[in-house]
């Protein structure tokens, strides 16, 4: 095995510039090479326009990626003292989306529960999607320690998703699937193809 120049002549690449096992050579501009230093065990070489060799080392996108935090905003709720919190990740056109309603002394519904999604939801769809969204919600009643579940979390038009029962025809509301209070909590997660 030869040791020496790569290429022959002043323009050859030097083995100098290679300093480690698992180095790449890698070009900053035309006919200019540079050492790529090997990456961290696991991580996988990515394009970067933004670095000087238009390479990096990364950990691999796996799955969903990572989860950004976001305040949904509710329709047909005043939250009150109570809270909410949620978060959402993607990957490609499908969104993940999870959050949580903790009902405070003086949260209200009006009509139906309603919540804000971090993307538009796809309007058109082909006949193999029965509906655009897949998931569940759980409603907890914290005075009669009950819980509520649905497999069919709701419908979605636009940004906004709408909780309903199992069958679709009736509306999380007020008093459905119970009267909401203090301590109660809407648990939700989904996941749908965005716009």
């Amino acid at each position: 095995m030869s040791t020496g120049r790569l290429g022959a002549g002043d323009t050859a690449i030097q083995p100098t510039l290679l300093d480690a096992k698992g180095d790449l050579i890698a070009a900053t501009a035309a006919d200019t090479p540079a050492r790529l230093a090997v990456g961290a065990n696991d991580t996988v070489l990515t394009a970067d326009s933004s670095t000087a060799t238009g390479l990096k080392w990364a950990a691999p996108s796996v799955g969903f990626g990572t989860f950004t935090t976001v305040t949904p905003t509710l329709t047909d709720v005043t939250i009150g003292n109570g809270s909410t919190s949620a978060q959402w990740a993607s990957s490609g056109d499908i969104i993940w989306y999870q959050g949580r309603i903790t009902f405070g002394s003086t949260t209200t519904v009006s009509s139906g529960i309603k919540i804000s999604l971090p993307a538009n939801v796809i309007t058109t769809f082909d006949d193999s999607l029965l509906y655009p969204f897949f998931g569940y919600a759980i409603a907890y009643d914290s005075s009669a320690s009950t819980v509520t579940t649905t497999s069919r979390t709701g419908s979605g038009t636009g940004s906004t998703l709408t909780f309903t029962s199992d069958n679709g025809n009736t509306t999380w509301n007020a008093t459905t699937p119970f009267t909401w209070a203090q301590s109660d909590k809407l648990n939700w997660i989904v996941m749908y193809r965005k716009a």
